[in-house]
């Protein structure tokens, strides 16, 4: 998976430009841009838009829709890319493990707002 913030460190590796050591959202996709080669991301994304939030990785993606966070929704991205069978009734370690590491990242975007380093490296 890649996402938008993918462009700022991409365009930079183009450019051979160092950046300034401190926390960025998005990886350089250069290198699979020069070999070709698929590479797990190895860190989740994470999206927030008004009241709906949800964390991809490499394999899941979880979901919460208007805020309510007592109605989780977990597919299966390789079993079930067309996110029609909701796991998160028969997973719920995995939809506490990806909603911990969601909230993490929420957290780290209200440090962003107040103008604080935040932390991207969620595991």
């Amino acid at each position: 998976p890649s996402v938008t913030s993918d462009y700022f460190p991409t365009i930079t590796a183009i450019l051979d430009q160092k950046l300034p050591p401190r926390p960025y959202d998005g990886r350089s996709l250069l290198p699979l841009i020069e070999s070709g080669a698929l590479e797990l991301r190895n860190r989740p994304i994470g999206f927030a838009f008004g009241k709906k939030t949800s964390l991809v990785t490499d394999r899941y993606k979880l979901i919460y829709l208007n805020g309510d966070t007592t109605q989780p929704q977990l597919y299966d991205l390789h079993a079930d890319p067309a996110e029609s069978m909701n796991l998160a009734p028969s997973e719920p370690n995995l939809v506490q493990s990806l909603d911990s590491q969601l909230s993490r990242w929420l957290e780290s975007c209200q440090m962003s707002a107040r103008g604080d380093d935040y932390e991207v490296d969620l595991p």
